[in-house]
């Protein structure tokens, strides 16, 4: 099969941050704009006020501050996967030659093992988001599920799980906390996340993260409806305070 790059030539490593939040709504200045400036505000309080001894990583105060990275997935061209399978006959070359490599190895390699990677800006999310030793993705939901470019992001993450279920991944790093943040226009629906959650606890789990306390929040319609709601921008405020304070995955329970 033509169009399957093994991961060997060269690595172009991306800066470690302490958390990567990635805004996908494709309206600008909205409701998940709004959410992802709260929740890294609310993030960097967090850290700064967590205790520097004890049971807090290396990531708590008194470490190097990486910051928090806020990235707006409008502003990056993602294809959609065309199930050319050109990442599976990568990874087998992988376990053939006994040469798996990490999450973020993968994440950092070019040429990338997906041919629609060279078109587009896909590998540039891939490293920030292996990079980040923790995840905030904020979106809104559009028909019961993730908006269009965000769901491309997500089938996009199939050349990890490829990778990982063919033999070409290393499965040797430490679960990272993710939290998500969904945002319905509705005031009401048993169902309105579940389908995104289930395709984001999925992809999370391939890149070794695993989802806490997801946030959703009901009734936010008009681009400006958060900065009018106070409870819920309060509601957003404390999620990223116990995300900066609690950095490490042993100190949740996945959910």
């Amino acid at each position: 099969m033509k169009g399957a790059a093994v991961p060997a030539t060269r690595t172009v490593p991306e800066e470690t941050t302490s958390c990567l939040v990635l805004s996908c709504s494709p309206r600008a200045g909205g409701n998940s704009d709004t959410a992802a400036r709260l929740f890294s505000r609310a993030f960097d309080r967090g850290r700064e006020a967590a205790p520097s001894v004890g049971d807090v990583p290396e990531a708590g105060a008194g470490a190097p501050n990486r910051g928090v990275r806020v990235l707006f997935l409008r502003d990056y061209a993602v294809s959609p996967c065309t199930a050319c399978d050109a990442c599976v006959q990568a990874a087998r070359e992988l376990k053939a030659r006994r040469a798996a490599v990490s999450l973020r190895t993968l994440a950092d390699t070019r040429p990338f093992p997906c041919p629609a990677a060279a078109r587009d800006d896909s590998t540039t999310l891939f490293g920030a988001l292996a990079a980040a030793e923790q995840l905030c993705l904020v979106s809104p939901v559009y028909w019961y599920h993730l908006p269009a470019q965000f769901k491309a992001l997500v089938d996009r993450i199939q050349v990890f799980r490829s990778m990982r279920e063919y033999g070409g991944l290393r499965d040797d790093a430490p679960k990272r906390p993710c939290r998500i943040i969904l945002i319905g226009g509705r005031p009401r629906g048993k169902r309105l996340f579940a389908g995104s959650l289930l395709s984001l606890k999925s992809a999370l789990a391939t890149l070794n993260s695993a989802t806490v306390d997801p946030l959703l929040l009901y009734g936010l319609d008009a681009d400006d409806a958060l900065c009018r709601d106070r409870e819920a921008a309060e509601r957003i405020d404390a999620y990223g305070l116990a995300a900066g304070a609690r950095p490490r995955m042993e100190h949740y329970e996945p959910a």
